[in-house]
């Protein structure tokens, strides 16, 4: 790792951090001030540290080298986490204004949404899939079989880590 791509990375992730808590601030008054935006915006980002720090694992066991064909995935599991998150994120405050109950809105949530995220994380791997399997140029390779990795890992943050910990960023009357 070299040349400041981990710095990259890490700015991106400060990037949607604050994007994420700008979001909470203007939804805050829309959903009955339910999320604290600055905790909502950090456990929004739970599922990409979760895939970044479990690929940059299995990539220096592997040995797979960040290179420049690598460099882009920091911004393509940025994408897809944002993604996952958001249909969650739509689906737990809706529930939520209606239950005002914390776990029935994360199973409604779930039970609506989680078969959403799955078929787009699969669609998603499948595009990358050819770049493993018919790509000559190994770093090509890399990258399809490394975002398919990656894809799955941001879809266990999303259905698996997010629900609990947004879960607990929800303010209760007192």
């Amino acid at each position: 790792i070299r040349e400041g791509k981990p710095w990259n990375i890490l700015g991106d992730q400060i990037l949607i951090t604050i994007f994420f808590m700008v979001w909470f601030l203007v939804s805050w008054f829309r959903f009955r001030k339910t999320i604290r935006p600055f905790w909502g915006a950090l456990a929004m980002n739970i599922p990409m540290w979760f895939a970044t720090t479990g690929l940059a694992l299995i990539m220096v066991y592997a040995e797979i080298p960040l290179d420049i064909a690598m460099a882009a995935i920091s911004a393509l599991a940025i994408n897809a986490t944002s993604d996952f998150s958001f249909y969650f994120l739509e689906a737990f405050q809706y529930a939520l204004g209606e239950t005002k109950n914390v776990f029935s809105a994360m199973v409604a949530a779930l039970r609506q949404k989680g078969a959403v995220i799955t078929e787009d994380e699969f669609l998603n791997a499948r595009c990358f899939l050819p770049l493993w399997l018919f790509s000559t140029f190994v770093p090509i390779q890399r990258l399809g079989l490394t975002m398919m990795v990656m894809l799955v890992l941001c879809l266990i943050g999303t259905l698996f880590i997010l629900p609990s910990v947004l879960a607990i960023t929800v303010k209760h009357p007192k």
